[in-house]
């Protein structure tokens, strides 16, 4: 079994999304958490074995004051998970594209389209289905841990 926390690191506040991956589950999705109140131990009664931030690379372009503190952000956290010994794995934006959409140009909504088609739609309060948590950031939460459940953990097994 396997509980990957996704982390879409910002600035101050973070999309989490911690996914289970035998029970194919999201235990929790927050789409604003604050950076440092993401959980990196226990959370609930599951055990994270393994965290997967998106990481940032430069692209030729200009960029302002929130990218600089979004990189110190990716570095704290790295800091309080080598401290906690915990299992990560930094992962670029475009290999996530590439990885659900074949283009490192697809947007977000395509990641999420590619989702849906996958895990059927979110639903309703009443009818909820799988991706239900999610809002905003959190999906891309989501899409890292599917992109590691798919990717990096067959990986391990395999490997």
């Amino acid at each position: 079994m396997a509980v990957i926390c996704g982390i879409d690191v910002g600035s101050e506040k973070s999309g989490v999304c911690i996914w289970n991956t035998d029970k194919q589950e999201i235990l929790y999705s927050n789409h604003e958490e604050e950076n440092g109140t993401i959980p990196f131990d226990i959370h609930g009664s599951c055990w994270v074995t393994h965290y997967v931030i998106e990481d940032i690379r430069s692209y030729g372009m200009p960029v302002g004051v929130t990218t600089f503190d979004t990189c110190k952000a990716i570095g704290r956290f790295q800091e309080r998970l080598e401290k906690a010994r915990q299992d990560y794995f930094l992962v670029f934006k475009p290999e996530v594209q590439l990885h659900f959409c074949k283009t490192s140009r697809a947007k977000d909504a395509n990641i999420a389209r590619v989702l849906k088609d996958r895990f059927g739609e979110k639903g309703t309060k009443k009818n909820q289905g799988t991706l239900y948590p999610l809002k905003k950031h959190s999906w891309d939460g989501f899409a890292l841990c599917i992109y590691f459940e798919d990717v990096i953990l067959k990986g391990l097994k395999n490997g």
